[in-house]
């Protein structure tokens, strides 16, 4: 009866699957597979003849004949086996039966003709030594040169590159990731050299100091250095010496050949295994700092995972226990006890590096030349895929998507331009590991000085130019520190005091993506979501951080009117001068507050405007965007009937313009006397300014239903209707505390 259930169950879903999307092999049916087969059939094993480790193979059949039909599960023997009620007969053998919605999935895939997908086999195909690619005829720079082909498959037509100032910007902050300054700006621009763009980029290139503070941020997330994990089980306070260590390695300019073997061989790597050992005896096996070190340096320097095949081996690509835990071992004191899911094998891995065609590992060496001899095998010339990880990466951080995605995914996805990266990656070896000489190479080339425009996430990717990227949460955070440092020069342009990355991870960094580094974190996700407009809002963080900045303004520049400081902070946030309209709405503020209410809206095609009263307003609705590198916002007037709420809906914005005092209850009433006449305080026409140039720094939009975070920071969803009824709820429950505050 069971069994019939099943059965039935199993059909439904292979009826569901066979009408919707194609399988996924990789997601779907290789780790069937590889759960309840490959033990028997792959691998080396093949039990009954039947080799299931590639199409081919499974193809070929067993010493009983062919085991599916494409197209014909029903005929398959395999779906006989997996499904039959005989014991003695049903596959897999000695074990648990198979889901019905495993079984559906299998049907479905053996229906739809056996779809196998590429990376699969890609392992055993791949070709680590790098091929040899002729540039097509004609002069400029090679990346150009190499991208025409691309463009004319395409049929496409390059537009016209962007300007001078949109093209600083992005170096300045791609390089150094910091805004460039009116003192830095003005002569660049005014600069008649041909090729003044790539004496900027070297200029910035040669200012070091500025150039390690930012890349820090790229090498903590990728070596997980930093972490944000209290000290405990799996970490303890101890990351400050491979901090430094780390700093110290970028700050000596080595190539980065030597760069990574500093990391492997030197003091950096016991600093950073003391920091990340588990402490007593309580510590997964999996989470020793030698592992710890084979999956992370793997998938940094090698765009290649081996987290799943530190417990078990992989399902869903070829690496096996045997591969991480020989890596694991090359680092360590002795051979390993190999564990498969926490639990011991029995057997030891020998020390070994991943690519055995490359060399081997000494067994009988010390570890000080173990160690060497992987660092050795890693940046060899004849390991292709360590340059091909790193321009592929260098790519991804200027233009927004690699040449291969995911980004550690190197030997199974295919590049949108093999080419490109085999060219590149020979390039970075010719010119003996200089990613410097990379970054310039790719920074003066046509296609990084293409408008940019909206992420394509469809299958099919074209390239098209860099994407619209956000600022980075340092990125952001450092913009609003440089506003509060003293005015520089050409010479000597002003930096802040201390850079975001030295910080710890705060609220506003967190939302805006810095990762909490318990994880390698290759790529960050940019996803937007309403928490974001809200805490950029009213968050107690950038609050701070905007009083600070008004009362540094203020007392730097003391007979200075509002509309200057207004402008110089349009000049330190957007690189311009605000807008005619942007002045017009600044000087009829305070008459027309209450008559325009402004919301922001998304419009790729106009130049950044975000009106004045803007702050006092939430986003309008949700759609794919970020804090970005040249975010182009419009605004229009809302009223009643654009779905918003009446004046303005976030309450708590009221405080922007309360001089930095927490709003009182009759301050959140949203009428002409509370928002014109409730501002005071001593910078209050400079603080709309400061935040309505953050605003138009970025690029925040909400859907509608808003999400808003109550005192004590949980979470609440809401529709308009219900945001105005906590409004209210608010307002009576503040207005009572507001009663207290003044009895005592």
């Amino acid at each position: 009866m069971c069994f019939t259930l099943a059965w039935i169950a199993s059909t439904v879903w292979h009826a569901y699957l066979s009408a919707a999307e194609p399988i996924d092999f990789h997601r779907q049916v290789r780790p069937i597979l590889a759960h309840h087969c490959y033990e028997c059939h792959a691998r080396g094993r093949d039990k009954g003849g039947l080799r299931i480790d590639s199409r081919q193979l499974l193809m070929a059949g067993s010493e009983q004949g062919a085991v599916v039909v494409p197209g014909k599960s029903s005929e398959s023997k395999l779906i006989q086996r997996v499904t039959s009620t005989d014991p003695d007969f049903r596959m897999p053998w000695n074990a648990s039966a198979l889901k019905p919605d495993q079984i559906a999935i299998l049907r479905a895939w053996i229906d739809q003709g056996l779809p196998w997908g590429d990376g699969a086999e890609k392992r055993a195909d791949y070709r680590l030594a790098l091929r040899a690619v002729e540039l097509p005829p004609g002069e400029g720079n090679p990346v150009d040169r190499l991208l025409s082909e691309h463009f004319q498959r395409q049929q496409w037509i390059p537009p016209s590159p962007v300007d001078d100032a949109k093209f600083a910007r992005r170096a300045y902050l791609d390089l150094i990731g910091l805004l460039p300054t009116r003192e830095e700006l003005e002569p660049f621009l005014d600069s008649r050299q041909d090729d003044k763009r790539e004496q900027l980029v070297r200029r910035l290139l040669g200012e070091r100091e500025s150039f390690v503070q930012h890349w820090m941020t790229f090498w903590c997330d990728h070596l997980r250095v930093g972490s944000d994990v209290d000290g405990g089980v799996f970490d303890n306070d101890l990351s400050h010496a491979p901090l430094s260590l780390l700093k110290a390695n970028l700050e000596s300019a080595a190539r980065y050949d030597a760069f990574v073997t500093n990391l492997i061989t030197g003091p950096y790597f016991d600093a950073y295994s003391e920091s990340i050992a588990p402490e007593g005896e309580v510590g997964s096996p999996v989470r020793r700092p030698e592992m710890q070190h084979a999956t992370i340096m793997t998938q940094v320097f090698l765009g290649v995972q081996l987290k799943c095949a530190s417990c078990h081996d992989s399902f869903i690509d070829d690496w096996t226990l045997q591969d991480a835990w020989g890596m694991a071992s090359a680092f360590g004191d002795e051979p390993f006890e190999i564990f498969r899911c926490q639990q011991p094998t029995g057997a030891t891995a020998a020390p070994r590096f991943l690519f055995p065609d490359l060399g081997s590992v000494d067994i009988t060496a010390d570890i000080a030349t173990r160690r060497r001899q992987v660092a050795e095998l890693m940046t060899s010339p004849e390991n292709g895929l360590f340059a091909r990880t790193i321009v592929n990466r260098l790519w991804a951080r200027l233009f927004g998507r690699g040449l291969v995605e995911p980004l550690d995914e190197m030997m199974v996805q295919e590049p949108w331009h093999p080419d490109l990266l085999e060219w590149l990656a020979a390039e970075l070896i010719r010119r003996e590991y200089e990613l410097s000489e990379i970054l310039v190479l790719l920074m003066t080339s046509q296609a990084y000085a293409l408008p940019a425009h909206v992420s394509d996430t469809d299958d099919g990717y074209v390239f098209h130019g860099p994407h619209i990227r956000r600022l980075t949460a340092e990125q952001l955070v450092d913009a609003l520190y440089l506003l509060a440092s003293p005015h520089g020069t050409s010479d000597r342009p002003a930096r802040p005091e201390k850079r975001a990355w030295e910080q710890e991870n705060d609220r506003l960094m967190s939302l805006l993506g810095r990762p909490s580094r318990d994880a390698v974190v290759t790529s960050r996700e940019e996803d937007s979501f309403p928490l974001q407009a809200l805490e950029m809002i009213n968050g107690s963080v950038i609050d701070d951080h905007l009083d600070g900045i008004a009362q540094h303004l203020l007392e730097n520049n003391p007979n200075a009117d509002a509309q200057i400081l207004a402008d110089e902070v349009y000049w330190q946030l957007l690189t311009r001068d605000p807008t005619p309209t942007e002045r017009e709405i600044e000087l009829t503020r305070g008459a027309t507050r209450s008559a325009n209410s402004w919301r922001f809206c998304v419009d790729d095609r106009d130049a950044a405007r975000v009106p004045v009263d803007s702050l006092t307003v939430p986003p309008k609705r949700h759609a794919r965007s970020s804090f970005s590198h040249e975010t182009r916002i419009s605004s229009k007037p809302h009223g009643r009937g654009c779905g918003g709420v009446d004046g303005g809906l976030c309450w708590h914005a009221a405080r922007q313009g309360c001089g930095g005092r927490r709003p009182s209850a009759a301050d959140r009433r949203f009428d002409d006397s509370s928002l014109d006449g409730r501002r005071h305080g001593a910078y209050r026409d400079l603080r709309p300014e400061i935040v309505c140039a953050v605003f138009a720094g970025c690029r925040i939009t909400a859907r509608s239903q808003h999400v808003s975070s109550d005192r004590h920071g949980r979470r609440q969803h809401s529709s308009f209707r219900g945001f105005r009824r906590n409004r209210q709820r608010h307002e009576r429950r503040d207005a009572d505390s507001d009663l207290h505050r003044a009895d005592r």
